[in-house]
């Protein structure tokens, strides 16, 4: 799926030649919320044997927010090479 949108975005670049700057909010807001639905999951199958089927679900999702920070940042150098300066720059 992350490398899905990453595709979708690459051809929406290219073929409608917009900025995808725009989309930045979105991508960080799809990670986080990939991320924080994913490990109280895997926190709850490890802490109970219980619920351990969700310990798949929930590392699946918490995995899948890497290559969606993957395709924010590509967005980032591509699009809004101001806003990927880090802290030590100035």
């Amino acid at each position: 799926m992350p490398f899905a949108v990453w595709g979708v975005l690459g051809v929406i670049a290219r073929v409608r030649k917009i900025s995808l700057r725009a989309a930045l909010p979105w991508l960080r807001a799809l990670r986080w919320l990939v991320w924080l639905i994913g490990m109280p999951l895997v926190v709850a199958a490890v802490a109970s044997h219980k619920y351990f089927w969700l310990f798949p679900i929930g590392m699946s999702l918490a995995t899948a927010s890497v290559p969606f920070g993957a395709a924010e940042s590509w967005v980032k150098r591509r699009y809004a090479p101001d806003s990927s300066t880090s802290a030590s720059d100035g």
